[in-house]
């Protein structure tokens, strides 16, 4: 090079150029990585580094999600430099989703999906499979890791809560009788469980279930909405049928009945009540006198030995006992006449409802009034008057009353005879119709001077108006008599006198 000099004078003097070679800068590769993730670009080829976008060689740093290119000059200890870029391609993480807590009741099988990654892959801990079915034993949280198509991974979490299963008592099995109320009441299912019981019963309220054996099953649900169930079976007794024979000697007080218990089973304690105050008791069979008249109804109550099932049958007037009639009656008059021959019965009679008479004439004669009236049409005499008092079940009295029928003492003597020798009027006697002791008689004629002309002890022989042995003929004229006799059926003995006008 030429220097040249103030003075014009030219010098010359030479230089070595020495010319370095521009540095080989490598940026890198391009780099594919997932957000959140430090990157740490370091170049090579110079001895020192310069970035653009304000990152430092070999100082990690995040990007945000998406592509950026970086430049970095390279620049060697002579100065001199060279520039490369790199590309970071930074993918967002995936959106992992666990899905909803769950609920379950323990020995429940549970599936756990996870989604957000796309195709890629889910790891689950506690050795949970996605999408396959397992039984948790206790309440945990599961975590599961997605990983998406770019390696990018992401996490979500999920609690499954095991709840217990309720250990259920729907009570002892029970029995009773039938109409017998019965409650259900389940228990297990904790505070704010409930309980369901089939054949529409209702825990806690009275039912009454009818006769027979039954399964009664109640599934019990607590708060946690897990289930499971108990049974109860309730042996329901039906009542026993009660039924009972007896055997009534006859109807008449006092009246011994025969009663048998004929109720089916096996039963016990056997009560008997008759409606004349009487009990009894046993199943056995017994024999009672009712002495007072009356209707009686009679009770059995038994009881089954099984549950004590009360059973009972009361049959109302079925015993019948009368009182025994007293039988009793009067007559208007004992003594009858044969002129009259009615008898009035008046009948006092106690405890009858129907009477026979017998009134012991030839013919049998017979009545069934209560107070009956008879014509006796037999000659006169005694008789026996029956009667048979006889009660509704037909007990019966018997009384007898003797009667008599005395012969009417009927008779008539003439005022008047004409012994005029006619076939009329010849003699003069008096005319017994009925009533005359035949063997005690004696008719007298006197005349006017009260001298005895006639006198008769035959009440078939009377006077013919004539005097003494001879049978001298009196004159007309007035002439008294005298009648003595005695009544056929009393001894009753009488004396009678009279006139009589004689006229030929």
């Amino acid at each position: 090079a030429t220097n040249p000099t103030s003075s014009g004078c030219d010098s010359t003097s030479t230089i070595t150029l020495v010319v370095h070679p521009l540095p080989l800068i490598d940026a890198g590769v391009d780099q594919n990585v997932c957000s959140g993730t430090a990157t740490t670009l370091t170049a090579t080829g110079a001895n020192s580094y310069s970035w653009n976008n304000g990152i430092m060689n070999g100082v990690s740093f995040t990007q945000a999600v998406g592509s950026m290119t970086y430049t970095v000059t390279g620049t060697t200890t002579f100065g001199c430099q060279a520039s490369d870029d790199v590309t970071i391609n930074v993918n967002a993480l995936p959106t992992i989703n666990a899905g909803q807590d769950q609920v379950i009741c323990a020995g429940d099988p549970v599936t756990l999906t996870a989604q957000g990654a796309g195709s890629g892959t889910y790891a689950w801990d506690n050795g949970v499979v996605n999408n396959q079915p397992f039984t948790p034993m206790n309440t945990t949280t599961y975590t599961v890791v997605g990983t998406d198509q770019n390696g990018c991974q992401s996490s979500d979490n999920l609690t499954v809560t095991v709840n217990p299963i309720p250990t259920i008592n729907a009570g002892n099995d029970i029995s009773g009788c039938e109409g017998t109320s019965f409650v259900l009441t389940a228990s297990g299912a904790g505070a704010g469980g409930n309980y369901v019981w089939d054949n529409n019963v209702t825990n806690g309220t009275s039912f009454t279930p009818a006769a027979g054996v039954v399964n009664y099953t109640v599934i019990g649900t607590n708060a946690g909405g897990c289930s499971s169930s108990d049974n109860v079976t309730i042996t329901v007794e039906a009542a026993p049928i009660v039924t009972f024979d007896f055997v009534q000697n006859g109807n008449c007080a006092p009246v011994e009945v025969a009663f048998t218990n004929t109720t089916g089973g096996n039963i016990t304690n056997c009560i008997w009540l008759l409606d004349d105050g009487t009990q009894i008791n046993g199943c056995q069979s017994f024999t009672h006198t009712f002495n007072s008249p009356g209707t009686y109804g009679v009770s059995l109550q038994t009881e089954t030995m099984a549950n004590g099932c009360v059973g009972m049958l009361y049959d109302a007037n079925i015993i019948q006992v009368d009182a025994v009639p007293v039988a009793s009656f009067d007559v208007e008059s004992s003594i009858l006449s044969s002129v009259d021959p009615e008898v009035q019965c008046l009948n006092s009679s106690i405890n009858a409802t129907s009477y026979q008479w017998n009134f012991g004439d030839e013919n049998g004669s017979t009545s069934s009034q209560v107070n009956p009236s008879f014509t006796y049409t037999n000659e006169p005499g005694s008789y026996s008057i029956q009667l048979i008092a006889v009660s509704p079940n037909d007990c019966r009295d018997t009384t007898t009353r003797i009667i008599t029928i005395e012969e009417e003492l009927l008779y008539f003597v003439p005022n008047t005879f004409t012994p005029d020798g006619d076939e009329f009027n010849q003699t003069f006697s008096p005319m017994f119709v009925s009533g005359l002791d035949i063997y005690n008689y004696s008719f007298t004629i006197f005349n006017r001077w009260g001298e005895v002309v006639f006198v008769s002890k035959d009440v078939l022989y009377g006077w013919p108006g004539t005097y003494g042995v001879g049978g001298e003929i009196v004159q007309d004229g007035v002439y008294t008599w005298k009648l003595e006799f005695k009544t056929n059926m009393n001894d009753d003995r009488r004396e009678v006198t009279g006139v009589v006008n004689l006229i030929r």
